[in-house]
C-alpha cells in the first residue's frame, strides 16, 4: 500500500507541476478527478473514471492529504469553467467540429506491480471550445513529463494543438472498457496499444472494430457501441487520447454515434419502456416500477435498487397521461415494484452527484410535477392510485407513494418508509415529501421531524399510527389485501369506461440547432441574445386543443433541460381569433372524457409555464389571437406590449390587434396558488377585476386594454420596435439567478397552497442547498455517500 501511495504522490506532483505554468488555467480548463480507492482492476477503474468530470461547476485546489487518504485528487487549473457537456449541446465555430469527443488526463494510481502501463482514466466530453486548452495542456505534458516514445510521434497529435480536430486515420488505436457496455467489464489492450505493447489481441481488435464494436442497443432511442481509445500521447503518467467509435467509413466520435447524449427527450410510448412495466386489467392498472440498472439516460452510472433518474420519471409521466387519455376504463392504478424486498430507493444518489447544478434543479421540478399530476388526475380526473408497498421504499420513493390517494405497506418486520435525505446526504426531500408529510396527511410537527431525520425509517404498525401509510397487511395475504383495496378506490371514480379512448399521436418534431418546430408551435432561438421566440399557431381543427397542449408542454421541457442559457421567452400567437374561440366550450364546459382531459391538459401545461425560470414577455401584434385559452398566455407572460394601432409602413397592413376574455379565463385553470391568472394580476385591486370580466365576450384594442390593465404597455407603430427590442435586451443584462427569484415571488401571489410551498419556497431551499459546501462540497454528504467516510460539515448555521 505504501508503494502505491508513492505512485499516487508522483502522479499529483506530475500534474502540480502542470499546473503551475498557468497557460492552461487562462484558457478556462477545469480538470476533476475522485477515485475512492487506488484502483486494482480495470473495472473498478472504469466505475471509479465515471466521477471524473469536465466542465465541472465545483472548483477546489489540490488536497495531497485527502488524495493520500483516499485515493481521490480534486484538480482544477483555474477558477473559471464550461458548461456541463452532458446538458449543453456542443457550439462550432468555423472549422470546429461539432460534438468532437475528447478525453484528456489519465493520473497513475498505483499502476506498479501486475500494471504494466498507466490505468485509462477516460473522463467526460467537452465542448470543442475546451480542444484548445486540451492540445496545450497535451504540450505541457509532454514538455515537462518527456517526449513522447519513439515511434509514435507521427501517431500522436498532442505536440499541436489544432489538430485535435482534424485527422482519425493512422492512429494508434487499442480496444478497452466499453462505457456502455454490460457486466464484466475490463480493460482490454489491443495489438499496437504504446502502454504494453502486446499484441494477443490483434485479431480480436480488428474482428470488433469491422463489426462496428457492441450495439447492444439497451436504452431507447439510442444505440451502444465498442468504444476505442485513440492515443494521442503518452508518458510513464499521462495518456491523452480520443474516444472514437467504429462505424461504417472509420471511426466516428462518440458524440457523433450517441446523439441522445446532447439532449433529452421528453416522449415515450409503454412498448418502449425500460423502467416500467403496464398491466390493464379494468378497472384496475398496474404500473410496476422494474428500473433497469444500465439504462441511465445521461453518464454511466448504475440504477441499482429501483433508484431513479430523469429518464424513468419521463417514462411515469407519459404513463399517467396515458391512462387518463387512453383508457378511460382504467379506474384505479396500483403503483408497486417488480423487485422483490424494494419498493423504490429514490433519485439516484450517483446521477445527482454527477449531475449539474441545473439538472438537479430541473430534475427535482420535473418530478414535482409529475407528483402533482397524479393527484390532479385522482381530484379532477377521478382516477384513483394506490400504493402497494411490497419493500424498503425510501426517499423519492416515497414521494411518490405520498403521491397517492392510498398506502398499504407490507408487515415483513424489515419493509419501512423514510425520508433519509436530511441524515444522510444533507439535502432535503426534493419531491415534496416534507410538505405532504404537514400538509396533505396532516403529520404532528414533532413526528415529523423525528421521521425526516430517522434514516432507518419507520416500519409496520408504528407508520400507520404516525399516519405514514394508511394500513399494512401480512406477506401472506398482501396480495389479496391490494386488490380488495384498489377495487374498492375503483368504486368511488366517475370516470365513464364507456367513453372512447383518445389515442396520443406521435408528435412530429423538427430540431435544429436554431430552431423547434411542431405542427402548431414553434420556436426561433436566438443565441447571441439569449431569447426564445415561441410562436402558437391557431387553428379550428378539432384535433388543435389536445395537440398544440401536448406540443406546447413538450417545447417547455425541452427548453428548460436543454437550452439553460436562452432565459428570456418571447410568446407570440398567429391566426385567427375565431378559429381559438370555436374550442372555448370544449375547454370551459367540457362534457364528455376527451374533453375533460384536454382541458385539464391545458391547465398543467400552463401551470408548467408559469413554473418556468424564464422571463416572459408576450407580444400582442396585428395577426395575433389571444383570445380565450391563448389569452392566459399573456396573462402568465411578466410584461405584455400590445400594439396600439398597425404598421403603417406595410403595403397591406393587418386590422389592429385585439384580445378577448371568455369564460375560460375566469376560474377553469387556476394557477398553483388556487387562483386564476387574472385574479393573481388584480390581487388586491377588486375593482379592476371587477372591471376585466364585466369585458368578457368584447374584443379590446390596444387603448382599451391597457385602460383595463390588461396589458403592460400599448405602444403605437413608431416606438414598437424599439419598446419591445430595449425589454428583451434589458432582461438579458440582468443576472438569471436574481430574475428567477423575484419572478418566483411575483408570479404566485395570494394565498399559499402545497403546490407553491412546493415550488417556490421548497424549490428555493432545495436550489440553495444543494450548492452548499455541506451537501456538494469536496468532503459533503453528496460526495461522500457509500464511500465508508462521513461528511465533514461547516457547522455554521445561516
Amino acid at each position: 500500500m505504501h508503494q502505491e501511495h508513492e505512485l499516487a504522490n508522483r502522479g499529483l506532483r506530475a500534474i502540480q507541476a502542470v499546473c503551475d505554468g498557468g497557460e492552461v488555467g487562462q484558457e478556462g480548463l477545469v480538470l476533476m478527478s475522485k477515485c475512492r480507492e487506488v484502483p486494482r482492476s480495470g473495472r473498478k477503474l472504469h466505475r471509479a473514471a465515471q466521477l471524473a468530470r469536465l466542465g465541472s461547476k465545483r472548483h477546489r485546489s489540490v488536497d495531497p492529504e485527502f488524495f493520500n487518504h483516499s485515493g481521490g485528487l480534486d484538480l482544477s487549473l483555474q477558477p473559471g469553467r464550461y458548461p456541463d457537456p452532458l446538458t449543453q449541446r456542443a457550439k462550432s465555430g468555423p472549422g470546429e467540429t461539432a460534438g468532437q469527443s475528447v478525453a484528456v488526463v489519465a493520473l497513475a494510481l498505483g499502476h506498479g506491480g501486475h500494471h504494466q502501463q498507466p490505468p485509462l482514466v477516460p473522463l467526460r466530453r467537452c465542448a470543442p471550445k475546451a480542444i484548445d486548452a486540451l492540445g496545450t495542456l497535451a504540450q505541457q505534458v509532454n514538455g515537462r513529463l518527456g517526449e513522447v516514445p519513439t515511434g509514435l510521434a507521427s501517431n500522436t497529435l498532442g505536440l499541436q494543438p489544432t489538430p485535435l480536430l482534424q485527422a482519425t486515420d493512422g492512429l494508434t488505436c487499442c480496444l478497452v472498457t466499453n462505457p456502455h457496455g454490460g457486466k464484466g467489464r475490463g480493460q482490454r489492450l489491443g495489438p499496437r496499444c504504446p502502454a504494453c505493447g502486446q499484441d494477443e489481441f490483434t485479431e480480436h481488435g480488428d474482428q470488433q472494430a469491422a463489426a462496428g464494436g457492441n450495439t447492444r442497443g439497451a436504452r431507447a432511442g439510442r444505440t451502444q457501441h465498442m468504444t476505442f481509445y485513440r492515443f494521442l500521447v503518452f508518458s510513464d503518467d499521462f495518456i491523452v487520447y480520443d474516444l472514437v467509435t467504429p462505424g461504417q467509413d472509420g471511426f466516428m466520435t462518440l458524440a457523433e454515434a450517441d446523439p441522445q447524449i446532447d439532449h433529452i427527450t421528453f416522449e415515450r410510448h409503454p412498448d418502449s419502456y425500460r423502467h416500467w412495466q403496464l398491466q390493464l386489467d379494468a378497472p384496475v392498472a398496474r404500473l410496476s416500477m422494474d428500473v433497469d440498472p444500465e439504462a441511465g439516460l445521461l453518464g454511466d452510472y448504475e440504477l441499482k435498487l429501483n433508484s431513479y433518474d430523469i429518464g424513468v420519471d419521463i417514462e411515469l409521466a407519459d404513463a399517467i397521461r396515458r391512462l387518463r387519455f387512453e383508457h378511460p376504463e382504467i379506474k384505479c392504478v396500483i403503483i408497486d415494484s417488480a423487485i422483490a424486498g424494494v419498493f423504490c430507493a429514490g433519485a439516484n444518489i450517483r446521477m445527482l452527484a454527477a449531475a449539474s447544478h441545473a439538472h438537479k434543479v430541473n430534475f427535482c421540478k420535473f418530478t414535482n410535477e409529475t407528483r402533482l399530476e397524479i393527484e390532479e388526475a385522482s381530484a379532477n380526473s377521478g382516477l384513483r392510485f394506490l400504493a402497494a408497498i411490497n419493500g424498503a421504499c425510501s426517499g423519492g420513493g416515497y414521494e411518490l407513494a405520498i403521491a397517492c390517494d392510498h398506502l398499504l405497506l407490507v408487515d415483513d418486520r424489515s419493509s419501512a418508509v423514510s425520508l433519509p435525505e436530511v441524515p444522510l446526504l444533507g439535502v432535503l426531500p426534493g419531491t415534496g415529501g416534507l410538505t405532504r408529510l404537514t400538509d396533505k396527511r396532516y403529520i404532528r410537527r414533532d413526528h415529523a421531524d423525528v421521521f425526516a431525520t430517522k434514516a432507518e425509517g419507520v416500519r409496520g404498525a408504528e407508520a400507520v399510527r404516525w399516519r405514514l401509510v394508511d394500513e399494512v397487511a401480512a406477506p401472506s395475504v398482501f396480495s389479496d389485501a391490494v386488490r380488495e383495496r384498489a377495487l374498492a378506490l375503483a368504486a368511488t371514480s366517475d370516470r365513464d369506461a364507456g367513453s372512447a379512448p383518445t389515442v396520443l399521436e406521435p408528435l412530429d418534431r423538427d430540431v435544429t440547432d436554431d430552431a423547434v418546430a411542431y405542427r402548431y408551435v414553434s420556436a426561433r432561438l436566438d443565441r447571441p441574445g439569449r431569447t426564445v421566440h415561441l410562436q402558437i399557431r391557431a387553428d379550428a381543427g378539432q384535433d388543435w386543443p389536445l395537440r398544440c397542449a401536448r406540443e406546447l408542454d413538450d417545447m417547455l421541457c425541452h427548453l428548460r433541460f436543454n437550452e439553460a442559457e436562452l432565459g428570456t421567452l418571447v410568446i407570440t400567437t398567429v391566426g385567427s381569433a375565431s378559429d381559438v374561440l370555436a374550442h372555448d366550450d370544449v375547454l370551459s364546459h367540457p362534457n364528455n372524457h376527451a374533453q375533460r382531459e384536454t382541458a385539464l391538459l391545458w391547465k398543467r401545461v400552463l401551470s408548467r409555464l408559469d413554473l418556468t425560470a424564464r422571463s416572459i414577455i408576450a407580444t400582442i401584434e396585428p395577426g395575433s389571437c389571444f383570445v380565450s385559452v391563448l389569452a392566459e398566455l399573456a396573462f402568465a407572460a411578466d410584461r405584455t406590449y400590445m400594439l396600439e394601432g398597425i404598421f403603417e409602413d406595410h403595403d397591406t397592413p393587418l386590422p389592429p390587434a385585439e384580445i378577448q376574455l371568455t369564460h375560460v379565463n375566469l376560474g377553469p385553470m387556476p394557477m398553483a396558488n388556487g387562483l386564476s391568472r387574472l385574479q393573481s394580476r388584480f390581487w388586491g385591486h377588486p375593482e379592476l377585476l371587477e372591471a376585466a370580466t364585466a369585458a368578457a365576450g368584447s374584443a379590446l384594442g390596444g387603448a382599451e386594454a391597457l385602460q383595463l390593465a390588461l396589458v403592460t404597455f400599448a405602444p403605437d407603430d413608431l416606438d414598437w420596435d424599439d419598446e419591445v427590442r430595449l425589454a428583451i435586451e434589458e432582461r438579458a443584462s440582468l443576472s438569471p439567478d436574481a430574475l428567477t427569484g423575484m419572478e418566483a415571488n411575483h408570479r404566485f401571489c395570494g394565498p399559499e397552497t402545497m403546490a407553491t410551498k412546493i415550488f417556490s419556497r421548497l424549490s428555493a431551499w432545495q436550489n440553495w442547498i444543494f450548492i452548499r459546501p455541506n451537501a456538494s462540497g469536496p468532503e459533503g454528504a453528496l460526495r461522500r455517500y457509500g464511500t465508508g467516510s462521513r461528511a465533514s460539515f461547516d457547522h455554521n448555521r445561516t
